[in-house]
């Protein structure tokens, strides 16, 4: 169900953390926006993502979204917890594949030779 809410509140970053805890968000998605307001959204996004009891994620749209192949990064199995309900509401929208994957970076011993081979 998609539904639309008027929060009145003097600061933006405000109004979205007093929203979220009102509807006992599951998580937070905000929309990254054009350059011209770079330096606002970061400080909104700081109070927001400080202040509420949930997973903020932001989106940067480039171009047209196409959602028919999505994938979803993570650094750590946790953060996959926190994705869980993202992953669900793509799913449950479309048809569409939907690959997430874990990236990490090996930690070397440098006693240990590394051989690509």
């Amino acid at each position: 169900t998609l539904a639309t809410e008027l929060v009145p509140d003097p600061s933006i970053s405000e109004g979205l953390v007093t929203a979220a805890e009102y509807n006992n968000a599951r998580a937070v998605v905000l929309a990254y926006p054009t350059k011209k307001e770079e330096e606002s959204f970061r400080a909104m996004l700081q109070t927001v993502a400080a202040h509420v009891n949930c997973p903020v994620a932001v989106v940067r749209f480039c171009g047209e979204i196409h959602t028919e192949r999505i994938l979803i990064p993570i650094a750590d199995l946790e953060e996959l917890e926190y994705m869980f309900p993202i992953i669900a509401a793509f799913d449950a929208v479309g048809d569409h594949h939907i690959d997430v994957m874990l990236v990490f970076v090996p930690v070397l011993n440098k006693s240990v030779p590394f051989n690509l081979l």
